[in-house]
Order: C-alpha cells, then sequence, then structure tokens
C-alpha cells in the first residue's frame, strides 16, 4: 500500500505541529516573514524557547529560515 517513509513523514509533521507553541508560530508566520525575537514577543516566549521550537519545525520542513544580518 504506502511506504513506510510517508508513515514516518507523517509522524514528523504531527509531533512538529504537537505543541501550542509551535502551533501558535505557524499561524503567526501566515502574515509573513518575522525574526525569531519579533516570534518570541507575539507568543509571548523567551526567545531561546522559540528558537527550539523553530528548530523542531525547520527540522520537519514546515518552515524555513533566511538570515538577514545578524538575523534569522
Amino acid at each position: 500500500m504506502y511506504d513506510s517513509i510517508v508513515y514516518d513523514l507523517q509522524a514528523m509533521l504531527c509531533h512538529s505541529m504537537s505543541h501550542p507553541a509551535r502551533q501558535k508560530i505557524i499561524h503567526s508566520l501566515f502574515e509573513g516573514s518575522k525574526s525569531v525575537g519579533e516570534i518570541a514577543q507575539l507568543i509571548g516566549l523567551g526567545q531561546s524557547k522559540d528558537s527550539r521550537h523553530m528548530a523542531i519545525l525547520r527540522r520537519s520542513g514546515v518552515v524555513i529560515s533566511e538570515r538577514r544580518g545578524q538575523e534569522i
């Protein structure tokens, strides 16, 4: 039927979206690109926690990052 890779990808996506903070991050990005600091202010997390959640979202391919000077 389906290769196990499909199930692995689905599980990774579900894991990446399983935390409310990561869902808030995704919703804040619907309005456009933002720096990690801007996202942290919008959703009320510290920048280090926000960075950890963003790393999970990047690893799963839900978001991509780009560097603008010193901001990511």
